[in-house]
């Protein structure tokens, strides 16, 4: 039982032309949509966007905070600006 000779400068070519067009056909699906088919896909992304978003609660209303409480501190005096400390330089 001899073995069959194979080049393997033509092996490794035809594997890697297999490869590649295997390649290609995963990117005709992937890529290979119309204009009207991308316009529908998009269209009906942001539709599920927008239903997503008007169902979605806001903080203080999720939370039951009060909207004082989102709001913020008010600044503290500093020494320097204490009228009883005389004026300042």
């Amino acid at each position: 039982m001899a073995a069959e000779i194979i080049n393997l400068r033509r092996a490794r070519k035809a594997k890697n032309r297999r490869e590649a067009e295997a390649r290609a056909e995963e990117n005709r699906v992937a890529f290979g949509r119309t204009k009207a088919e991308r316009q529908a896909t998009d269209a009906a992304n942001a539709l599920e966007a927008r239903k997503l978003n008007g169902l979605l609660l806001e903080r203080s209303a999720n939370t039951g905070d009060s909207p004082e409480r989102d709001a913020p501190a008010p600044e503290q005096p500093t020494p320097d600006d204490d009228p009883a400390n005389g004026p300042s330089r």
